[in-house]
């Protein structure tokens, strides 16, 4: 089999496994969320997504850089494994203290008692997640997709379960908190047994050395990069209200879903596969053109899709008690596409080791984004700054991709562009269909007109293959592994 078979045969695998893990995962988090939406207030998130943004942020300094440094370095012994896992112990160890410490900060600036206990509570999540790192890392640096999307579904599904019972009996905003405490617990666990390494009192300094370099600007970007995606929350709960906070972060949840669950069943995968090739940038320019085109089209029909459906989606998935988000939520739809083609850049810069100007373009991109946020909440709305916030997306997307181009791939972004023209009219076509169908039609049930109009979609785009218009790369990805495993039969 040769170089390109093999890669796209264990792209292909490793997408799989991930993509299952990740969507029997989505259908339990929406069935919890939707239950948990019915039982508990707005204020109720808006407070665990305030804490849970500084938890991300903690967890982010403390070590996060290590993963990808661990996948990227093939030089790695078992010592240097070792000395790395100790550092993350007492890394760990010292975040959740501090933590500690620094909830009464947060309980104090937001004028809400709750926010003590609850992050106090949450500071577990801190130290068994930075405990996970380095066997996490093992698991996608040995590409051993297959046990990772089993051990997500079987946790996933033990820890929404067990959330859910603890509303309907009474534990009301605490059991927001079940997943990332419980859940964070049993990966570490299940992944140590599996992947044991032995904790040594006085790791070598020379191990931490080994991936330093790498994972400093990789923590950076993940810095601003995780600081540009919440910074918002945190504004908006201090300068607006609870409640609005808690609508808004319904919006952003929502807008996130299709991303998180489309995007990273490629992005794990992507770049242990890379990192394989990290010598060969016109091979990684290749893929990464190949998987974008891919992006393309799932994330420009989406956008469309779920602008045109965001009150059906909402109110199936919270009820009508949730309406205030609708609005919010469809200026945000208008970003996905963007946003899920953006997705892969990270691994392309971390396989080709340039992640220097990537968090040169991360620090741009929190610069513009926090700009655009003053700006919104100057103007007064959720939904104006929902416009200013999407407006910075775009930024970001032209502002990365000018930097990958540049200074990785060496050639105009304007290469890149061309690739995205047909996905683009695909998106337009079925936005329009959506609008006529709209203005033709009033159907009073939510669930009947969400189903016609997916049925609406399907119908264009079945329409737009057969004329083609559309050129929808799975089938060409599926039909060439077919003809590899026929030819090595």
């Amino acid at each position: 089999m040769s170089e390109k078979q093999d890669f796209v045969k264990q792209l292909f695998t490793g997408t799989v496994y991930t993509a299952i893990a990740k969507y029997l995962s989505l259908i339990v988090s929406l069935v919890v969320t939707a239950i948990l939406s019915r039982i508990l207030l707005p204020a109720d998130f808006a407070i665990v997504a305030i804490a849970t943004v500084f938890i991300g942020f903690i967890s982010l300094i403390t070590g996060n850089g290590l993963l990808p440094a661990i996948v990227q370095n093939k030089d790695l012994t078992n010592a240097d494994i070792e000395n790395l896992y100790s550092f993350t112990i007492y890394i760990g160890g010292v975040a959740a203290v501090l933590f500690i410490l620094l909830s009464f900060c947060i309980a104090d600036f937001y004028l809400e008692s709750r926010l003590l206990g609850i992050c106090q509570l949450l500071s577990l999540n801190i130290l068994f997640s930075v405990f996970n790192i380095v066997p996490n890392a093992l698991f996608f640096r040995n590409k051993e997709f297959k046990f990772v999307a089993i051990r997500t579904i079987i946790i996933n599904t033990m820890v929404g379960t067990i959330a859910i019972f603890s509303a309907l009996y009474g534990f009301g905003i605490y059991s927001l908190l079940i997943n990332p405490i419980l859940g964070s617990l049993l990966i570490y666990l299940v992944s140590f047994y599996y992947k044991p390494i032995a904790f040594k009192w006085k790791p070598q300094y020379v191990s931490l050395k080994k991936v330093l370099s790498f994972s400093t600007y990789q923590i950076l970007f993940n810095i601003l990069n995780y600081s540009y995606r919440n910074i918002d929350k945190l504004l908006i709960g201090r300068y607006m209200s609870m409640v609005s906070l808690g609508y808004y972060e319904k919006s952003y949840r929502l807008m996130m879903l299709p991303l998180e669950n489309i995007s990273s069943i490629i992005n794990p995968v992507l770049h242990p596969m890379l990192a394989d090739y990290q010598n060969n940038i016109r091979f990684i320019k290749g893929k990464y053109i190949n998987i974008i085109s891919f992006s393309a089209y799932i994330g420009f029909v989406l956008s469309a899709v779920l602008f045109f459906c965001s009150k059906e989606v909402v109110y199936i998935l919270f009820g009508p008690q949730w309406a205030p988000s609708v609005p919010v939520f469809k200026v945000f739809a208008l970003s996905i596409g963007i946003q899920i083609i953006q997705s892969a850049v990270g691994a392309v810069f971390q396989a080709t080791n340039q992640v220097r100007p990537m968090c040169y373009a991360g620090l741009i991109v929190f610069v513009t984004t926090l700009f655009s946020i003053v700006i919104g909440l100057f103007l007064g709305t959720l939904v104006k700054l929902a416009f200013c916030i999407v407006l910075s997306f775009y930024l970001a997307f032209f502002i990365y991709h000018l930097a990958l181009f540049r200074y990785v791939f060496k050639e105009s972004i304007a290469y890149f562009f061309m690739s995205l023209w047909r996905p683009c009219i695909i998106g337009l076509i079925i936005g329009m269909g959506l609008y006529l169908f709209d203005h033709w039609f009033y159907v009073e049930s939510n669930l009947l007109a969400l189903l016609l109009k997916l049925l609406v979609t399907i119908i264009i785009f079945t329409i737009l293959v057969w004329f083609r218009l559309a050129h929808f790369p799975i089938v060409l990805l599926l039909k060439r592994i077919v003809n590899d495993k026929k030819d090595n039969s």
